[in-house]
């Protein structure tokens, strides 16, 4: 099954855009698995464990699975504890942005660290 992809994904990534689709989706899966799976070994009344297990697993997962992608390289931001992947003029820096449906490229800074704000201070304008 062929999937459509918006053309500012291949602007952005290039030729590897559909692979960097299905590797990230197959990344996020695996967080949340890995994520459950702590919380259910911690039988805990709180969901701590699934926080602090999906934080880490939203970055070490899309390095995992991007790792071997030709062109995608691994950075790691001054003082940043996990290692993001880019991958043509694309930097993955995984959030939540909306619990909605909405275009990415419009999205509002969330509150985030400073970090994630100093990375959108490198991102393109969206295109109108």
């Amino acid at each position: 099954m062929s999937v459509h992809l918006p053309s500012w994904t291949t602007d952005v990534f290039g030729e590897q855009a559909p692979a960097v689709r299905v590797g990230l989706g197959q990344a996020l899966r695996n967080m949340q698995a890995n994520a459950q799976a702590a919380q259910e070994q911690t039988d805990s009344r709180t969901n701590h464990t699934y926080g602090s297990a999906r934080w880490q697993g939203q970055f070490e997962r899309v390095w995992e699975e991007l790792k071997d992608l030709p062109g995608a390289t691994p950075v790691k931001p001054f003082g940043f504890p996990f290692e993001l992947m880019v991958v043509g003029n694309g930097l993955l820096y995984p959030f939540l942005y909306s619990k909605t449906k909405s275009d990415v490229r419009t999205a509002r800074i969330p509150r985030e660290s400073r970090l994630v704000k100093e990375l959108f201070n490198f991102a393109p304008p969206p295109h109108s």
